[in-house]
């Protein structure tokens, strides 16, 4: 999915532009599936951080930042998913995190939102920050929380 949503904005995954690309994306996708495919189920967008690898090189270098995955939540399906934050991160900050979520989910009709965060051992992580998963799940950088990601 990011690479189509860089595709659509012309910048890297992440920096300004993405999330008015991902409206877009949305929006085609809505118009062209209506009244001709029967919907069941989940039938939402999103973009698990950890398993897209554009979105997962975005994270590594800085250019996805807590922002902007904020405000993708209040156009995607389904909420911060698979993303590894640092050993260091705080119960404060979580707490914070997840609160910024549920204040996107009223906000926005209570949209149902869910949220796969994964915090490993800090002797898991190599030395360019990223962290084995293993299995199907593979490797996915680690997040280090800024202070202005969560005020």
């Amino acid at each position: 999915v990011s690479a189509i949503i860089e595709e659509i904005s012309g910048v890297p995954f992440g920096l300004e532009g993405t999330v008015e690309a991902f409206s877009k994306y949305i929006t085609a996708l809505r118009k062209g599936s209506e009244n001709r495919i029967k919907k069941i189920g989940y039938h939402g967008e999103f973009i698990p951080i950890s398993e897209d690898y554009i979105s997962a090189q975005a994270i590594s270098n800085n250019t996805l930042r807590l922002s902007t995955i904020f405000e993708l939540l209040k156009i995607c399906g389904s909420g911060l998913d698979m993303i590894v934050f640092h050993p260091d991160t705080t119960q404060h900050e979580l707490e914070k995190i997840i609160i910024r979520i549920g204040d996107i989910s009223k906000r926005y009709n209570d949209k149902p939102l869910q949220t796969r965060i994964i915090i490993p051992s800090l002797e898991d992580v190599d030395s360019n920050g990223w962290v084995d998963l293993g299995g199907l799940l593979g490797k996915a950088p680690v997040y280090k929380i800024r202070e202005d990601d969560i005020n």
